[in-house]
């Protein structure tokens, strides 16, 4: 969808934001810049945006930040994390102007990311605990579940097997049916992923299906391809090859199904993976 701000419809902008967040939530970069290239087709330049209502302002700013920071991390761009921090920086200016308090607090959760890409530790760390404490008293509060899998996020990229058990016993017991599907189907698959680390298999399995399940209820096709595609990497894992090869399938035909030419080209290559390894397995 392109964005023509001089004809925008509230449902159209509302759209996009949505289709963003799904692709930002679910770490597909790809479709993330191919939704984002509706309002904003050079990355390498601000997004111009003045058109639009300061709060829709806002959440595309955010959008923005938080697209320039991971892609700045997977393409090892480092000034790309300083012009996400201003870029983020304007938007939770811009949600606290409007008294949008949890808005801008998400949007610090994704500041802190780009001082922890940019190997800015403390500063990280000073950010979500100053979120922590505006919300402490509510440990159910979403913006708090969102910190612990921030946590729990960086928990698996170091392979910290201790504290991605820690964080996942915390979240267990905060998350629940009220809260957001995606939230929850975020943190299964986080979950999983850290026991997939953790070489416990089962509960690996465990957190993987509930993402699907969970998913496949709300009927977001994007959320459940993601969602198979992490669950065959434990049938892989586990040596179960063929399950992880229909499991895949499955992923690769949901996303052929709603003409996500970006997604088939992220699933197709674990699918290839999941056939070398099954082949290579057979000859042994």
């Amino acid at each position: 969808m392109k964005i023509r701000p001089s004809t925008l419809t509230f449902a159209d902008v509302r759209r996009v934001i949505e289709e963003a967040r799904d692709a930002e939530l679910c770490r597909n970069l790809d479709l993330f810049r191919e939704i984002l290239s509706s309002f904003w087709k050079d990355i390498e330049s601000e997004p111009e945006l003045t058109l639009f209502a300061p709060t829709t302002q806002a959440e595309l700013l955010r959008l923005s930040g938080v697209f320039l920071s991971h892609f700045g991390r997977a393409r090892g761009l480092t000034d790309y994390q300083l012009r996400a921090k201003n870029i983020l920086t304007r938007a939770v200016e811009l949600f606290e102007i409007h008294r949008l308090n949890e808005k801008a607090a998400e949007t610090k959760v994704v500041l802190a990311n780009c001082y922890w890409f940019a190997g800015e530790i403390m500063e990280y760390d000073d950010i979500l605990r100053a979120v922590e404490a505006e919300f402490n008293t509510d440990p159910k509060n979403p913006v708090l579940i969102q910190i612990k899998l921030n946590r729990l996020l960086v928990a698996n990229w170091r392979q910290d097997k201790k504290e991605s058990e820690h964080l996942i016993k915390e979240i267990t017991r905060e998350i629940s049916i009220r809260h957001d599907f995606r939230l929850r189907t975020q943190f299964h698959n986080l979950a999983g992923i850290a026991c997939r680390i953790a070489n416990d298999l089962i509960q690996a399995a465990l957190h993987a299906n509930k993402a699907v399940r969970i998913a496949r209820e709300n009927r977001n096709h994007i959320f459940l391809a993601m969602s198979l595609n992490n669950l065959a990497f434990v049938y892989r894992v586990a040596g179960q090859l063929d399950q992880a090869l229909a499991t895949s399938d499955e992923a690769i035909a949901i996303t052929v199904a709603h003409g996500d030419k970006v997604g088939l080209r992220i699933f197709l290559t674990p699918r290839r993976l999941f056939t070398l390894t099954r082949a290579n397995t057979t000859k042994l």
